[in-house]
């Protein structure tokens, strides 16, 4: 759905932003009412039509044993995915299954750690771990390959900071721009983050004026080479998923796909490691069977 606004310039205020980055409408009701008769219109117009549930193509077995996933993806950087139903109960023996992450089972444990049989044995990953590695890879590739996408805010995010600080930042702002993070002077004491990393929607905005004077407050002066590479490390792990965050079941199933893509997955961004194996070998001995 597409509107177009055709209205004369003497209705709309342009002062209301000392870098003209807002405009203002001087009557809003007047463009509100207009928005909503026209979606009216639209949508009255429009041929809704609905499905029975037989032409969905869902299959139902008729168990009445299931498992509810709720809640949003909070992976929303990833690409879409269509929903698709999850069977109820499968009948087949593990070995059976077919090797892929797609159709892998895994156990979720407290929301943090998750449990899946592989090759020889049972595998534990720490999903904020594995999370912020697979941010640091993709943010490091989008860098090499010169397509950071930067997601404007709709609100930019301002910080008050002292007028040095200010100057500071200000003055690495291509660092920033190469991040996908686009700041501006806002006065002398307030910095404005006006877009972030598309690919990073989790990222609080203002956490990365606080990393950045962090970084730069260190005895010696770091490089612009250095500053980039500290801040990819705590982009990445401010954006992951925490521990103790829930995750619903296709994001998790996402996660584990784009990890099985990357060609370091052993450790996060700052070295701790996110998978640990145990050997059908050591879980025997563990119950003395061996």
């Amino acid at each position: 759905l597409f509107m177009a606004f055709n209205m004369s310039p003497d209705s709309i205020d342009v002062n209301v932003h000392p870098q003209k980055t807002e405009v203002r409408f001087r009557d809003e009701r007047m463009v509100f009412g207009r928005i909503v008769n026209g979606l009216r219109q639209a949508l009255s117009e429009a041929n809704w039509s609905t499905r029975s549930a037989g032409d969905v193509g869902v299959e139902y077995s008729g168990q009445s044993s299931s498992t509810q996933f709720g809640g949003g993806s909070v992976f929303e950087g990833s690409a879409g995915y269509s929903q698709q139903a999850l069977s109820t109960a499968d009948a087949r023996p593990i070995a059976a299954i077919e090797d892929t992450i797609g159709s892998q089972n895994f156990l979720s444990v407290r929301n943090t750690f998750l449990f899946r049989e592989v090759e020889g044995g049972v595998e534990i990953i720490d999903q904020h771990a594995l999370h912020e590695r697979v941010n640091l890879e993709e943010l490091r590739r989008d860098i090499r390959e010169g397509e950071v996408l930067m997601q404007p805010l709709l609100v930019p995010a301002l910080v008050e900071l002292s007028r040095e600080e200010v100057q500071s930042l200000v003055g690495n702002k291509e660092v920033f721009r190469k991040l996908g993070v686009e700041i501006t002077e806002f006065g002398d004491t307030t910095l404005a983050i006006n877009g972030v990393p598309a690919r990073l929607k989790k990222l609080r905005p203002e956490s990365l004026v606080e990393d950045l004077l962090e970084i730069l407050s260190q005895s010696r002066a770091p490089s612009p080479e250095q500053i980039q590479e500290e801040m990819l490390y705590s982009m990445s792990c401010r954006a992951a998923v925490m521990a103790g965050d829930y995750v619903n079941e296709e994001s998790l199933r996402s996660l584990l796909k784009r990890g099985a893509d990357l060609p370091q997955d052993r450790t996060c961004a700052h070295g701790r490691p996110v998978r640990v194996f145990l050997s059908y070998v050591d879980l025997e001995k563990a119950f003395y069977r061996r």
